[in-house]
């Protein structure tokens, strides 16, 4: 419904009444009347009559904000029989769009109990109803099992997605019912070991309510809450690694969830047939929430959740940002192959939960609507500074940005097909791989897909295959459990990127200084990140580069050699990615010359134009520069050192070359981290006299982005006009 001052009634329904005073006494009669659990006939907008079955699955205890409904305490959410239409009704409006289903009472109330004879009571047994109704099985009411009978555990079907096994359900055993669904089957969850079990409709006959034990809650005064952190084993897995979880209870239309299984390998978008299955989005009629209205719910942000993050430093030698302080909620559906990627962060030092227990939505007709609530509690309950998914949880990643209940930091680890586009105004990181078996699309749809979030607000971690080095590649893309996120403290750095309140590709730029020693980067610094800053070793006349001789020899000795040399032999903090080949001898190779390149006619021609441009386009995208960080220092092996080095023009021209093995990442130049890399790799130009020699340059590398074999000419796009 929605109020205006022309009409302040506007129903799609039938008319209210005119008298609106009775209207209000009506509506509160009604929605008094209906309780968690009652079936009802719901309103068909075709037939405009309330001639649908369905089920009241949820009723608020406290107001929420749902998207751009402000929903009132009270409201009724209810689901068809057949799960194909969901809706929420406010109190006001529920005499009018749902008609409460009567069914014959029965022992289970406590009042109609008293009302009954003493023959029927004696019949029934003081505490034990012989033959309960649908109706009287309500979420919350205690059970007794009155014969054996097999039923399939639950306990680790909503979660890991396993086939459910069997097992018997002895007679004397006590539960709780958790769910009811339409269709009439129960998930109870018993005492022992049995655990979460379902309970299907042609076994009701099997349990028998126990008065006795009768919940001191009635079920008519039962909301969300109820269905909350019902802490218990799921996975082995998840419970080896110590993470808390928050399991969100909802009505359930026994919605497989098998992660196992793959969709069609292609790209699939919202509604489409995903491995055979029809999947839907279900979430409010059109005009209730848009993708990117983040702002519309500014409650599930970190900031109004108190205990906002401290952004991670620009400067990593500084610690006033703590990991241990950042909590991390990971939604659970999609996680059951990711435990290492939890244990990952675990180690890196946050705070970790997961809500637990959210079925598969890549079900036919699956009603993400109606488990929204159930999430936003668990983000209520945890209040994270970021959100994290993997797999099928993009699905309820995508329904919490439409619907506005999450509008703070998100990362996303595989692109769901449900993901069709990111909010405004909200830091997103996206992680894909090439070789992802369920989720497959171009690297140029990934590309485009980004671009729909706000500029330097979302970024894309992409791994894919070099080019072929003989009969395989030096590097591969991740597959969907995207192996690569655990190396190099990946995951915790993509997290931090995603908390840092500024451009989260700048931040993961500036933790790969992370990965050198402190005295590398001491060296880099003095030395310098601008061309003109490298003026003051010259020994040119007045320092202009435009003497006939070109190489200047660095005498030993000097604070310039003694820093190039402290590069030369400098090993990263990390290991290595590529082989390392006899690491131990590095160290006792002799640094027989430093020759120093002034090239004047180069650099104001090329070099220094160049920098200045670069500067200007990385301001224009709204960052700001950082020598340091789009200049650094790299090694470079090259059979051409005389042709680089001698060339008024442009000594290095990346579109005329490869690698010598093959072009791995595509035409281009090639440069090294590390000195030693270009030494193993036998890129060195070979002297006379037998000696090897390098060149070390200061790089422009701007803001870069992972090479491609098949890729030629310009970089891809990053935003507006400004490529990588």
């Amino acid at each position: 419904s929605r109020l205006t001052s022309a009409e302040p009634w506007h129903i799609v329904g039938p008319r209210p009444p005119a008298n609106h005073t009775l209207a209000a006494e009506m509506a509160a009669a009604t929605a008094s009347t209906l309780c968690l659990g009652d079936l009802v006939l719901m309103y068909n907008s075709d037939t405009k009559e309330c001639d649908v079955e369905g089920i009241i699955e949820q009723v608020l205890e406290n107001d929420m904000k749902l998207g751009d409904s402000d929903l009132t305490a009270g409201s009724l959410n209810a689901r068809s029989k057949d799960g194909s239409s969901n809706l929420w009704v406010k109190p006001e409006h529920a005499h009018f769009l749902l008609k409460k289903i009567d069914l014959p009472s029965t022992c289970n109330d406590a009042e109609s109990i008293e009302e009954q004879d003493q023959g029927a009571q004696t019949a029934c047994g003081p505490t034990l109803q012989d033959v309960p109704d649908i109706n009287s099985l309500r979420p919350g009411c205690h059970v007794i099992v009155r014969e054996d009978f097999e039923v399939a555990s639950k306990m680790m079907g909503y979660l890991f997605g396993s086939t459910l096994g069997s097992s018997t359900i002895q007679k004397g055993a006590k539960g709780v019912v958790e769910e009811l669904d339409a269709s009439g089957d129960l998930v109870v969850s018993f005492d022992g070991s049995w655990g979460r079990s379902s309970v299907p409709k042609n076994k009701l006959h099997c349990l028998e309510v126990d008065l006795a034990e009768k919940e001191m809650t009635s079920a008519k005064t039962m909301g969300p809450s109820m269905w909350m952190q019902r802490f218990v084993s799921v996975s082995d897995a998840i419970d080896s690694l110590g993470v808390p979880k928050l399991f969100v209870q909802a009505p359930s239309a026994d919605l497989s969830d098998r992660d196992g299984e793959s969709p069609d390998a292609t790209a699939i978008t919202s509604g489409q047939s995903i491995g055979g299955a029809r999947s839907a989005l279900l979430l409010p009629p059109k005009g209730s929430a848009t993708l990117g209205n983040a702002s519309s719910s500014p409650t599930a942000s970190p900031r109004s959740l108190g205990g906002s993050p401290r952004a991670p430093p620009e400067d990593l030698s500084s610690e006033p940002y703590d990991r241990t302080q950042q909590r991390i909620l990971f939604i659970g559906a999609g996680m059951e192959s990711n435990a290492p990627q939890l244990q990952v962060v675990m180690n890196a030092g946050f705070s970790v939960n997961v809500v637990a227990n959210l079925p598969n939505p890549e079900a036919p007709n699956f009603p993400m609507y109606q488990f929204l609530p159930m999430v936003k509690q668990a983000i209520d309950a945890y209040q994270p500074h970021a959100i994290a998914c993997a797999s099928l949880g993009g699905a309820y990643m995508m329904a919490l940005w439409q619907s506005g209940l999450w509008s703070g930091p998100s990362l996303v680890i595989n692109r769901h097909p449900q993901l069709s586009g990111l909010p405004k105004d909200v830091p997103v990181i996206v992680c894909h791989g090439s070789n992802d078996e369920f989720y497959q699309y171009p690297r140029e749809h990934l590309e485009t897909f980004l671009r729909s979030g706000t500029p330097n607000r979302s970024m894309l971690f992409y791994t894919a295959n070099s080019g072929l080095l003989g009969n395989g590649y030096t590097r591969e893309g991740d597959r969907h459990n995207m192996a690569s996120l655990l190396q190099y403290d990946c995951l915790p750095r993509l997290l931090d990127a995603a908390m840092c309140g500024r451009d989260p590709e700048m931040h993961l730029m500036n933790s790969w200084n992370g990965m050198v020693t402190k005295e590398r980067l001491a060296a880099e610094q003095w030395l310098g990140f601008r061309p003109e800053e490298l003026h003051r070793l010259w020994q040119s006349e007045e320092q202009r580069g435009f003497d006939e001789t070109i190489l200047f020899d660095v005498s030993p000795g000097t604070g310039e050699y003694m820093h190039i040399e402290t590069l030369f032999r400098a090993q990263p903090a990390v290991p290595r990615a590529y082989t390392d080949m006899n690491p131990g001898m590095w160290q006792d190779l002799t640094m027989l010359k430093v020759e120093r390149v002034e090239n004047g006619m180069q650099e104001d021609g090329n070099a220094s134009p160049y920098c200045r441009a670069l500067e200007r386009g990385i301001e224009a995208q709204g960052l700001r520069f950082r020598p340091g960080l789009h200049t650094r220092w790299a090694f470079h092996g090259s059979s051409a050192v005389e042709e680089i080095v001698f060339n008024p023009i442009a000594g290095f021209q990346p579109l005329m070359s490869g690698s010598r093995a093959a072009a791995l990442w595509g035409p281009g130049t090639y440069f090294a981290r590390d000195a030693k890399y270009v030494y193993d790799g036998g890129f060195c130009k070979v002297l006379p006299d037998g000696s090897k020699q390098m060149l070390l340059c200061m790089v422009m590398t701007g803001i870069p982005c992972l090479g491609d074999p098949t890729h030629r000419g310009v970089m891809p796009v990053r935003q507006g006009r400004h490529r990588y």
